[in-house]
Order: structure tokens, then C-alpha cells, then sequence
């Protein structure tokens, strides 16, 4: 038997000015693989998480590109839901890497810029059951 059963693939796609999920994105909660394809001249980070209602992933976004990232009493809202599996592509290229995604309402973000201002960009949110 297989060790463990991946629930899909997210794929991002990011051009420099728009980041955006392409195909289906994942419906079940679980490990999923997440592609990065980097076609800007930039670096771009990409993160993963979700909102819990009636908070929106728009709303998640919006709380990234104001805070102050560099603040050493920055705290993430309790509506906001952290995913591991961020991920960073150089210029042109592609990465690939894997995200355990919980039930819920999630998003992707795509993050350009240097530590600490960064300019995150929706790249859209998709909803994962049991």
C-alpha cells in the first residue's frame, strides 16, 4: 500500500502582473502538490492559506499588502489561517513543492518585492471539504 494519497494539484501561474490558480484546483482537503510557473523577470514568493468566515481570502490579502510586516508585535488575526508549503520561483522558472491543505476556505497569494515590502497579489481562493 501506498504511504499516503495526494488529494490534487494547484498550479499558479504568474506573469509579473497577474497571479492566478490555472485548471481545477484541489476539492479535498489533503497533501496536494503545488506548482509554481514564474514567467516575470522577478523572483515571486507564493503563499497558502485560507480565512475563516465570514472573513474572506480577499480580506486575508488585503490585511498582508497593509500590515507592517517588519513590526515585532505583528500578529496574524485569528480569522486568517496559516498553510505551510510557500514556495519561491527565480525569474522563469518553475518550482514545485507540497502543501497539506486543511478543510476550509483557502487562497493563494503571490508576493513580489524584498523583506519587508513585499506586494502580495490574489491569485484566488477555492474552497476544500473532508
Amino acid at each position: 500500500p501506498e504511504p499516503f494519497a495526494v488529494a490534487g494539484s494547484l498550479t499558479i501561474d504568474f506573469d509579473g502582473t497577474t497571479c492566478r490558480i490555472r485548471g481545477e484546483p484541489p476539492s479535498s482537503a489533503g497533501l496536494a502538490i503545488v506548482e509554481l510557473r514564474n514567467r516575470a523577470p522577478v523572483t515571486v514568493y507564493l503563499m497558502v492559506g485560507g480565512a475563516v468566515p465570514p472573513k474572506t481570502w480577499a480580506e486575508v490579502v488585503g490585511w498582508l499588502n497593509s500590515a507592517d510586516l517588519s513590526a515585532p508585535d505583528l500578529a496574524i488575526p485569528a480569522w486568517a489561517i496559516q498553510v505551510g508549503g510557500g514556495t519561491m520561483a527565480n525569474a522563469g522558472e518553475t518550482t514545485t513543492t507540497m502543501a497539506t491543505l486543511p478543510e476550509g476556505n483557502l487562497g493563494v497569494a503571490c508576493a513580489t518585492g524584498e523583506w519587508p515590502d513585499f506586494t502580495f497579489l490574489d491569485a484566488g481562493a477555492f474552497t476544500t471539504g473532508g
